[in-house]
């Protein structure tokens, strides 16, 4: 029987390694494969409900509101041993880059569980503080005795969590994140259905995809459009997502004068309504894996001004202009306006995407990596 058992830290709406597993899951099911998932930490219980609804099988850890960190789930060892003994998978699949894996890690191996595939899905921070670096050094460390392949969304995020020899002899692969290309290709009909309720049909519409926390660097982005409506009155910023920040953020829009042109959407199930919305696609954050959203802009042909905390390989399938996250807002604020004569055919846009970072060519990844773990185990 083919199946594979996910194991995630949180499942929360907007997420990126949430949106991973949506995509891996409908292409893996697609295939004939049975998708298992293990929530360890925090987690939306409509969306629990809606992969259960499509056929998944949900297991959480925990109640909603706790996180998985490293010191509960030692503690709590047994317990989360027990947990993924009741229902073994012959291939498991971790996607967390917290310093809980290496509990995780040695759980699995304890059990038995032959295939232990780690997945990074971020990069890390410039100013990380030494004693992350050095925590992150000994999941590494670990990491290499204990998970049986390893994979990463990009680059960077190999280097993260990976030993750099067993990044350059080939023993890491490389997956980036796939899109629903039909999904999120431009369509000039939704652009105007979507600007006519935003009732803003003649606004320069500059926007912002992904959770409102601390490492997107949405303040900052409010200081860099405030110094762009100096010279574009008739600007407008939305930020759609959801997150921890939400109110700070609407507090700061107001204390900056902005709160008529600044909109804070709040979750949406729409997103690609809102890119076709868009003139302008907007990345300050400080660091990032292989971001869906930029993904999902390129595709629908949006010029974008990402900061350099970006993976270079996301930034590739169109117009795209990486500055310093921390640059002055000015340069910002004058790269806004350069970007407005970046031209691009939007309706064509998808087709830079087309055999690497569409779902189709992800899933086909993702059953070859499970398929070789079964041959092995046959072998066994």
């Amino acid at each position: 029987m083919k199946n594979v058992r996910y194991i995630l830290s949180t499942m929360c709406n907007g997420g990126g390694v949430e949106s991973f597993f949506e995509n891996a899951a409908t292409q893996l099911m697609q295939a004939g494969w049975t998708v298992e998932l293990v929530v360890l930490g925090r987690y939306d219980n409509d969306l629990v409900q809606h992969h259960r609804a499509r056929g998944i099988a949900v297991r959480c850890f925990t109640d909603s509101t706790k996180k998985d960190t490293f010191f509960s789930l030692l503690f709590h060892y047994s317990a989360l041993k027990r947990f993924l003994g009741a229902e073994p998978a012959r291939i498991t699949h971790i996607n967390t880059c917290s310093h809980s894996v290496v509990i995780v890690l040695h759980c699995l191996k304890a059990l038995g569980c032959r295939a232990r595939i780690l997945h990074s899905h971020t990069s890390p921070a410039k100013n990380l503080k030494l004693l992350r670096r050095f925590r992150y050094a000994v999941v590494r460390q670990y990491a290499l005795k204990t998970a049986t392949k390893m994979v990463a969304c990009s680059k960077s995020a190999a280097y993260f969590l990976f030993p750099r020899k067993q990044i350059e002899t080939g023993h890491v692969m490389i997956l980036s994140n796939g899109i629903d290309l039909e999904r999120f290709a431009f369509d000039a009909s939704r652009r105007a259905v979507q600007r006519e309720k935003l009732g803003k049909g003649d606004a320069w519409i500059i926007g912002t995809v992904g959770r409102l926390e601390e490492e997107k660097n949405l303040e900052y982005l409010l200081h860099c459009f405030a110094a762009f409506q100096k010279v574009c009155s008739n600007a407008l910023l939305l930020l759609v997502g959801e997150g921890s920040l939400h109110d700070e953020l609407a507090k700061k829009a107001r204390a900056l004068g902005l709160e008529p042109r600044v909109i804070l959407t709040g979750q949406v199930q729409n997103v690609e309504d809102y890119l076709c919305a868009m003139d302008l696609f907007v990345m300050p954050s400080r660091y990032e894996g292989m971001p869906m959203a930029l993904l999902e802009a390129q595709c629908s042909g949006l010029p974008c001004v990402v900061s350099d905390g970006v993976p270079a390989e996301a930034c590739r399938f169109g117009n795209v202009i990486q500055l310093a996250p921390k640059a002055d807002c000015k340069v910002w604020a004058d790269t806004f306006g350069e970007a407005v004569h970046m031209t691009q055919i939007r309706q064509e846009a998808f087709r830079n995407l087309i055999g690497v970072a569409d779902v189709e060519t992800m899933g086909k990844a993702l059953c070859a990596l499970y398929e070789d773990d079964m041959d092995c185990e046959r072998l066994h």
